[in-house]
């Protein structure tokens, strides 16, 4: 064989492999960056704060280019599959992932294994997300709780949500923080409604922008759910003191409010 020949075959040789290596290059890539990957959130390639939608959007994204009936060959491709169904379980149900946010806080080290904290852990880090839910809720959603009353005000006068009533129970949910941060003694009261809290701010987050009537009925079930939180530890307080530690006037004045976010919630949902 001449050596012009044996260079024509080594050439042609050359070509016709290249673009088969760079082609297992690019399917073995989405494999890597998910097994590489320290916690759910980068496992799906999502931020912190996604959406439901978006998180259901990134895991049929991904699991079409990594699923193990699409690369027989790489053994790693199950290993993956695994993870990013593991992550897509986790992270599209509210009350698995706050648990996950809570455990991804506390210890970073144990992003890839959902498993439980032991109590201590998870006690202290769950009074943490409190302090910084309750005082978020607070700050932020008592504006937009706001706009609702005057609006059910003004569908419903009847109720009579006056800006006395507003404002006495602005007072009375920064009364109940201030009492948090004071004790430990009234978490496990608000446990399961700042749960429920929780998924329905997550429900509202997936809706579309023009799901109007959905949005209205999410924002009443937030505001009223927001009420509850007092609501609940004042009447655990009364264990102390008889009329709690809002007082008959303050509790009555909040269930008044509860009230009408629910005629209206019930409004929307027709």
């Amino acid at each position: 064989m001449s050596v012009t020949t044996a260079s024509m075959l080594k050439a042609s040789t050359s070509t016709t492999t290249e673009p088969f290596d760079d082609a297992a290059a690019a399917a073995a890539r989405p494999i890597d960056d998910i097994l590489a990957a320290v916690n759910y959130f980068d496992v799906l390639g999502v931020h912190k704060k996604a959406t439901n939608d978006e998180i259901r959007s990134a895991y049929i994204k991904k699991s079409r280019v990594c699923h193990p009936d699409k690369l027989p060959n790489d053994p790693r491709a199950t290993a993956c599959f695994q993870r990013l169904t593991e992550a897509h379980e986790t992270l599209i149900h509210p009350r698995s992932r706050l648990n996950y946010e809570i455990t991804l806080e506390a210890d970073p080290s144990h992003a890839m294994m959902n498993y439980p904290m032991d109590e201590a852990t998870a006690q202290e880090v769950f009074e943490r997300v409190v302090h910084q839910l309750y005082t978020e809720m607070v700050d932020g959603e008592f504006e937009t709780m706001r706009v609702i009353l005057g609006a059910v005000n003004e569908a419903s006068p009847y109720l009579k949500v006056s800006d006395d009533l507003i404002n006495h129970t602005e007072d009375a949910l920064r009364k109940i923080r201030d009492l948090m941060f004071s004790t430990q003694k009234y978490y496990r009261v608000i446990e399961d409604e700042l749960l429920r809290l929780y998924e329905l701010q997550m429900a509202l987050r997936s809706l579309g922008l023009f799901e109007l009537r959905s949005r209205l009925r999410l924002s009443l079930a937030i505001s009223r759910s927001l009420l509850e939180l007092p609501i609940l530890i004042n009447n655990a307080t009364k264990k102390d003191h008889p009329t709690g530690i809002l007082g008959a006037y303050v509790e009555s004045m909040l269930q008044k409010v509860a009230t009408a976010l629910e005629t209206g919630e019930q409004y929307a949902s027709r």
